[in-house]
């Protein structure tokens, strides 16, 4: 996140280039470029603080609960622990049946594509072998075709393997995890929502449940406050 000092500087200097000359330090211009450098900074962190909201891994409070009202998990405040959670978790166990069907379809693809390929070799050899005949010279020409029948599928059973099949599949496997990851994150939130938990205890449990990696692009504390502070400092 870029500070009010770096965004003086470049509108600063995109004034410069523009007008042909910059304004003294401390001028009604320069103090319209500070404030303007504030307004800028405000929207930053606002925009930041809406696009952490916009999805279950960084959204906090009511927002985590809109991410599982659109899940269809809503939770109704006299609801059970137990009851909560069985839903959620029936909820959970459905998504990861529709996701398991789509994957098997593009694993046994790429398991079956191969075995394909090497029965259209086994043809392409039986067409060699029966073309085969040593008194006929015209006979070799037919060898070629046969043998390239014999290779493309082959190259096909290959490609539809390990070009087409096996990433597709892998991407949604990847995809897969990453939605299950949101709906436990969702299911523990709205667990200890349920249970009065202490909103600092329930921060602490899901952002134990992202990598380091996607806690370093959160950011610690809300985003929502410090943009108000910008704006109020502009």
């Amino acid at each position: 996140m870029r500070n009010i000092e770096e965004i003086y500087q470049e509108l600063l200097a995109s004034f410069s280039e523009r007008a042909g000359f910059a304004p003294e330090e401390g001028c009604d211009l320069a103090v319209r470029l500070w404030a303007a450098a504030a307004q800028i900074q405000g929207l930053e962190y606002q925009a930041d603080w809406v696009l952490d909201q916009s999805f279950p891994q960084t959204a906090r409070g009511i927002y985590l609960d809109r991410h599982g009202m659109m899940r269809g998990m809503l939770i109704v405040d006299a609801n059970d622990s137990d009851k909560v959670r069985q839903m959620l978790d029936d909820s959970i166990d459905f998504m990861c049946e529709r996701h398991e069907a789509n994957i098997a379809f593009f694993t046994r693809g790429s398991a079956v594509a191969p075995a394909f390929g090497m029965i259209g070799t086994l043809v392409g050899l039986i067409n060699m072998l029966k073309s085969m005949d040593p008194t006929d010279s015209s006979a070799a020409a037919g060898l070629g075709a046969s043998m390239s029948v014999a290779l493309v599928t082959t190259l096909y059973g290959s490609f539809l393997s390990n070009v087409i099949f096996t990433p597709i599949g892998s991407l949604c496997k990847a995809n897969h995890e990453q939605e299950l990851l949101c709906m436990q994150i969702v299911e523990e939130g709205a667990l200890a929502i349920v249970s009065g938990a202490n909103p600092r205890y329930v921060q602490e449990k899901l952002e134990m449940m992202l990598s380091r990696a996607e806690l370093q692009k959160k950011g610690k504390g809300g985003k929502a406050p410090k943009a108000e502070e910008a704006k109020q400092g502009g």
